[in-house]
């Protein structure tokens, strides 16, 4: 008898551990009441906004275009991505700053981005990132991605409201998300190149 109440409690604890895996959802990271878009000489800059195909995508972080970042995401609350990003490194008519070794270089314009947040069916955005008003940008792919430091006034290069700078031209996965750290939320943001 002993033996049966046993099995019995090894197979209750089994199929609740079971149907406990089995739920784990794929929790889409999205800020519902905001939109989120890349935008760039690329887009038109303030132009990108209303327009879907600058529109970044929520997902969760079982999502398979954001695996190459997954341990720098961990902890994050809200995660997007958009895909097909096209960079070219000539052809703009202007160009812009970033660091490099210490010396300040100048790259093409169509190679630099930022990120806006956008109240949900609103077209001015809260904020265009990086800028005091959005506050900090950590890039999570410094070997393709160079944003300015934050600062008001740096010793060398842009300073806060400088445009980040994509350093190869290519076609990337554009991810931008903010995690949860024991300051706050810190934003964040990568490319992967497709």
């Amino acid at each position: 008898m002993k033996k049966i109440k046993v099995i019995a409690i090894v197979l209750t604890l089994v199929l609740a551990l079971g149907s406990l895996v089995a739920c784990t959802p794929d929790t889409v990271l999205e800020n519902t009441e905001k939109d989120y878009y890349v935008t760039g000489q690329f887009a038109g800059w303030g132009d990108a906004v209303g327009k879907d195909q600058f529109r970044m995508t929520a997902v969760s972080l079982k999502d398979a275009r954001v695996a190459a970042l997954k341990a720098q995401l961990k902890g994050a609350k809200y995660l997007y991505v958009l895909e097909h990003v096209v960079i070219t490194d000539s052809g703009a008519g202007w160009t812009a700053q970033y660091v490099e070794n210490g010396a300040v270089k100048d790259c093409d314009g169509n190679q630099t981005m930022k990120w806006l947040q956008v109240a949900k069916g609103q077209e001015a955005p809260d904020w265009w990132a990086q800028s005091p008003e959005s506050g900090p940008v950590t890039s999570l792919t410094p070997d393709l991605l160079w944003i300015p430091g934050f600062t008001e006034t740096p010793a060398v290069g842009p300073d806060w409201n400088g445009n980040p700078v994509v350093l190869k031209a290519g076609t990337y996965t554009v991810v931008f998300a903010m995690v949860e750290k024991d300051t706050g939320l810190e934003k964040v943001a990568g490319l992967i190149a497709e």
